[in-house]
């Protein structure tokens, strides 16, 4: 049964953590300067009307309970101030979930302690608190647990100062209260959990298209049944390499590498058999060459390898070695596939105009070294192949 595509996972992702736990960390950190962000900007807004309310202490409490009450807010205010810089620093998802909790943890014993320093006949933060509440579903972002436990939190503290500590209310205020609180918490989680999901899906879509465009430009970059590098990007590579070693007059060499009797495979095993031994051949040479030579493959069972920085006795050597290991090669299994390769190598020299000047004096040395016997190689000088 084939399972479900990256665009159908997309589509249904919900609010639940990415069952990998690396997409998971890559969510928490693709939108974790957003997550700074708004947290900062609730923390601002809270503060804000925080201080705004010592207002109403000026007004309506004795000179004793205002300077306490003064000295609570703006010290609860200088904290978070404190903690909206730290936010700005926020570096991972995990600092970003610990700080939030924290504020959050404080803004309720903040609450808890101004509300109990009031008159049992206060009840104006049941009328605030709702929209702390919600405050704290929308902004705060990407952890929805935390959302419940910082509302339930709240809740909690007010309804326990409503029952034991302030005057009875009546049950129809009661109910009115209660209900009040569930349809912010209930509006909140609403809210909050359709921009976890619209958000999740964004990222598992933008995700898919990232990996889609990786994989688009791998194929645009690289030979599709070899896996390396295409005819383009080989030029392109190796061109850059060339110019380097033509500017700098350090030597460097270039083998052009082709597969003997390559119809034959074809012919007698079948083409499946010739892509089976064109694979072996180029992981063969990828792990024969030096890690800053460049290779790839520029024709059906033709290949090219540039060597920056070696001489033609280093460029021989690793020809050598390619040709010797090829000679034991087993395509997947198959003894009855007898592979050679014969290779034409030039050294880059002032007579080459470009590096497909080089090539085609590498091309012209392969000739040689097919004409000869195959399964060597040849040395072009002034266009002249040499031996084996």
């Amino acid at each position: 049964m084939q399972g479900p595509s990256d665009i159908e996972i997309a589509q249904n992702v919900t609010v639940l953590p990415f069952a990998d736990s690396a997409a998971e960390a890559g969510y928490r950190a693709y939108f974790l300067h957003d997550d700074r962000r708004d947290a900062i900007i609730a923390i601002a807004v809270f503060v804000f009307f925080k201080a705004a309310f010592s207002v109403f202490d000026l007004m309506f409490q004795t000179p004793e309970q205002v300077d306490l009450l003064l000295e609570a807010r703006f010290a609860f205010a200088g904290i978070s101030v404190i903690v909206m810089m730290l936010f700005a620093r926020v570096r991972s998802a995990r600092q970003y979930d610990a700080l939030m909790l924290a504020w959050v943890l404080l803004a309720v014993i903040s609450n808890f302690f101004t509300i109990t320093h009031r008159p049992s006949g206060h009840f104006g933060f049941l009328g605030t608190s709702p929209m702390l509440i919600l405050l704290l579903f929308v902004f705060f972002r990407n952890r929805f647990n935390l959302q419940l436990l910082s509302a339930a939190a709240l809740t909690a503290s007010d309804f326990f100062t409503v029952l034991a500590l302030r005057i009875p209310l009546p049950t129809q205020t009661m109910i009115q209260t209660f209900a009040t609180y569930a349809l912010a918490i209930i509006i909140g989680a609403i809210v909050s959990w359709q921009l976890h999901g619209a958000r999740r899906r964004y990222f598992a879509t933008h995700n898919n298209e990232m990996k889609l465009r990786a994989r688009l430009q791998e194929l645009a970059y690289r030979d599709e049944l070899t896996g390396v590098l295409n005819r383009r990007s080989f030029l392109l590579e190796a061109d850059a390499l060339w110019r380097k070693s033509a500017h700098t007059k350090l030597p460097a060499c270039l083998l052009m590498l082709d597969l003997d009797h390559f119809k034959q495979i074809n012919d007698t095993f079948g083409h499946e058999a010739g892509d089976r031994a064109l694979v072996a051949f180029a992981h063969l040479v990828q792990s024969s060459k030096r890690p800053g030579d460049i290779f790839g493959r520029v024709g059906g069972e033709e290949f090219a390898l540039f060597l920056p920085d070696a001489s033609a006795s280093v460029a021989r050597d690793v020809a050598a070695r390619i040709i010797r290991e090829c000679q034991t090669l087993v395509p997947d299994g198959q003894p009855q596939q007898h592979l050679s390769v014969s290779i034409g190598l030039a050294t880059v020299n002032s007579s080459d105009n470009d590096l497909r000047a080089t090539m085609a004096r590498a091309d012209k040395a392969l000739y040689q070294a097919k004409a000869d016997g195959r399964g060597r190689t040849a040395l072009a000088v002034d266009a002249i192949a040499s031996t084996n």
